[in-house]
């Protein structure tokens, strides 16, 4: 019976230093993959920190001179249909920046004070129903964008545009998901599709890596209890 538990207890032992060796390597991967998203979500900040930055020190005074400085961004206040972000972004350009007020008419008075640099406000207003020919029906932000969105239809590709030309109005133009921009009599190309992307498909990313952090913290801290 003594060598019956000999053996046991030295299989057991065996297999005990499998399993830690084994959840040793495991918790060595896990906390580098870890390192590597803590610095991919710091680069992609860096670059979503510098694409948002007012630019100028004259209108960061002035919104915090009238406790505007930790409103919201368009940008934040947005969900963008998936592949139709870098069309988004075409057609928003700075006014991702704009800063969300409640009463732009309230504010009206101390824009005399702003000697220079580029000011954008936006109100909250109406999610009006838009066809699912235009690009304001694959946005949603409280009725924010709408209006800045307002006559912008959408087509698959850069044919179906050119085709679509015809039937606008001298108010309306058409964009793809590639962001190629198409008006009655004009074409716009604004290749931001670049290996970082565009800063709406950035701010995604940065969410979907912040959630993947968050579950691969409590991955490393159940390893390390395992170990």
């Amino acid at each position: 019976e003594h060598e019956h538990a000999s053996e046991f207890l030295l299989q057991n032992l065996s297999a005990t230093r499998y399993n830690s060796t084994n959840l040793s390597a495991r918790l060595n991967t896990s906390r580098t993959e870890l390192q590597q998203k803590r610095g991919s979500i710091a680069y992609l900040e860096a670059l979503q920190q510098a694409a948002m930055e007012d630019g100028s020190q004259d209108v960061g005074e002035w919104l915090q001179a009238r406790q505007l400085d930790d409103k919201a961004r368009l940008l934040e206040q947005m969900q963008v249909a998936e592949g139709w972000q870098l069309a988004v972004e075409t057609v928003l350009g700075d006014y991702l920046q704009a800063v969300c007020v409640d009463d732009i008419g309230s504010l009206g008075d101390y824009l005399g004070e702003l000697q220079q640099g580029q000011l954008l406000l936006v109100e909250a207003g109406i999610e009006a129903e838009q066809g699912a020919q235009y690009l304001a029906s694959k946005v949603s932000s409280g009725g924010r964008a709408a209006a800045l969105l307002g006559g912008v239809r959408v087509a698959d590709d850069l044919a179906q545009a050119i085709a679509q030309r015809h039937a606008l109005a001298a108010h309306e133009s058409v964009i793809t998901p590639e962001g190629i921009w198409v008006g009655p009599n004009w074409l716009r190309v604004a290749c931001q599709a670049d290996q970082e992307g565009g800063i709406i498909q950035r701010r995604e990313e940065l969410a979907n890596l912040s959630a993947q952090l968050t579950a691969d913290q409590q991955h490393e801290a159940q390893l390390a209890s395992d170990l």
